[in-house]
């Protein structure tokens, strides 16, 4: 039995983009095979990840950030000298206080904090004989300013804890004095996996495609921050033959997710950018589903754009455990193991550089007419996942963790 009664986790969002449905996966492992620890959510804003996570009897605290403090990030220029104001310095230091009040009364053994924003304010309201542990999701080299402040904070934390081997380089390369261990993402199999196609999924959202559909379906799933590559995959159809996209639909699914100001697309952006390329007419534009799975079971092959190195990326993990055809950027953590595993079963992924609109669109056009490659991919797909992203063994290693810190004093 656990030694572990109380788990504070302090995420800064309440949407539902890749961690936090990474961290509702982790709650639901937790509530399933530790029921005796005690868990505590604190999210900065109403969203779905607070029903959710109430859902799974976790105690969900909002305690809503300031405006001013919301929209900070690097992607607006997060400067020093912005944090020198004298406004936003009282905003930040009422809402420490409020954040270090909810934690202290609560009295957890572990502050886990799931974004830059929760790790930078971590060292500030973690109560007394607290372990802090750091998931990191992100790259943090490329956060400048954040990086700075993280290398200092980072001497009082027992634990970063990177999603991928990608990610754990980076925390050392950013120079992070903490304790750094790797623990890969993982996907639920069983609910992740290859089923029949419902129809009128689409019908939900005001949109018609034909039942059944004898064209492709190829799709980008992800918020809409600007480097997951959305203009990207807008241009590269644009470049396909006429033929090429006959074949096809193409779809992009989801929406904004965070408040950081300036750093996602609009659909109005990404719709006149698709009118600029005169190919707005072959767009199906779906927003938001809750239940992603029920996506993936509509496409038949998922893009991988991103515009910088993918820390992990998870829909391309959800997608290769649904049986899609997945062609990605190279530079991912959820296939970084690819080369150890390919050659005794076969790519299960089409790899393409990063940022190359013309590369991208070759891609799509071999897997539109090439069939028996498309079925290959599709084939080794599932496998690949089975072997990468089983779910015990990985939730297991993050909660030896836990244990790990606590024990030492």
């Amino acid at each position: 039995m656990s030694s572990i009664r109380r788990i504070a986790f302090f995420n800064p969002s309440a949407q539902l983009g890749g961690a936090e449905r990474v961290l509702l996966d982790w709650l639901c492992w937790l509530r399933k095979n530790q029921s005796e620890v005690l868990i505590l959510l604190v999210v900065t804003e109403e969203g779905p990840l607070v029903e959710r996570a109430r859902s799974l009897g976790c105690e969900v605290r909002v305690a809503e950030i300031p405006k001013r403090l919301q929209g900070l990030g690097d992607s607006f220029g997060l400067r020093f000298s912005r944090l020198l104001n004298p406004g936003i310095i009282w905003e930040l230091l009422t809402y420490t206080l409020k954040l270090k009040h909810i934690f202290r009364s609560w009295l957890p053994e572990i502050l886990h904090t799931n974004g830059i924003k929760a790790h930078l304010l971590s060292v500030w309201i973690v109560p007394k004989n607290c372990k802090i542990i750091w998931w990191i999701h992100d790259l943090v080299s490329q956060r400048k300013t954040a990086s700075r402040i993280m290398r200092v904070c980072s001497t009082r934390v027992s634990c970063a804890v990177g999603i991928s081997d990608l990610v754990s380089q980076d925390c050392r390369q950013a120079g992070l004095r903490c304790r750094i261990q790797t623990v890969r993402n993982s996907v639920d199999l069983s609910r992740f996996m290859p089923r029949p196609r419902k129809n009128g999924f689409f019908e939900r959202f005001g949109i018609k495609v034909p039942e059944p559909d004898q064209k492709l379906r190829i799709g980008l799933v992800a918020t809409y921050a600007r480097w997951k590559g959305h203009d990207l995959f807008i241009e590269a159809v644009s470049k396909l033959s006429e033929q090429c996209r006959e074949g096809a639909r193409f779809f992009i699914v989801g929406g904004p997710a965070y408040a950081t100001a300036g750093s996602q697309f609009s659909q109005m952006e990404l719709i006149g950018l698709a009118q600029k390329f005169e190919i707005a007419d072959k767009m199906v534009w779906v927003p938001f589903v809750e239940n992603i799975e029920d996506v993936f079971n509509q496409l038949d092959v998922v893009i991988h754009s991103s515009c910088r190195p993918e820390p992990f990326g998870l829909t391309i993990a959800e997608a290769l455990a649904s049986g899609c055809v997945v062609i990605a950027s190279r530079d991912t953590g959820a296939l970084e193991r690819l080369a150890l595993v390919k050659g005794s079963m076969g790519s299960p992924a089409f790899l393409i550089e990063p940022m190359n609109a013309k590369n991208l669109a070759s891609a799509m056009a071999r897997v539109i007419e090439d069939e028996e490659f498309r079925g290959g991919l599709k084939r080794n797909a599932r496998l690949f996942a089975e072997g990468e992203f089983n779910a015990e063994s990985v939730k297991r290693r993050l909660f030896d963790i836990y244990q790990e810190v606590v024990s030492k004093t």
